[in-house]
């Protein structure tokens, strides 16, 4: 049986309007749920290689996965000592 990392996310019945919104409070809420999450770096995996632009997934917003990604790159692109 073949399943997918997004079968055991902690947000699986959650109210996703809660992962989309601009709102600080509402946003803490989503990354607790993140935080407790045994897929997250899954998910946060999955939102950076497919270029989310939407919502907290793995616990961050775009932004922050912007940053994320753009650390490893750097970090792969660096030539070995």
């Amino acid at each position: 049986m073949d399943f997918h990392w997004s079968e055991w996310a902690a947000c699986q019945g959650s109210d996703l309007n809660v992962f989309f919104s601009n709102g600080r409070h509402i946003q803490d809420r989503a990354r607790a749920v993140c935080g407790r999450c045994p897929v997250r770096a899954a998910c946060l995996a999955d939102a950076i290689e497919q270029g989310d632009q939407f919502g907290i997934r793995g616990g961050l917003n775009p932004q922050e996965r912007r940053r994320v990604a753009f650390r490893a790159a750097r970090t792969e692109a660096a030539p070995a000592a």
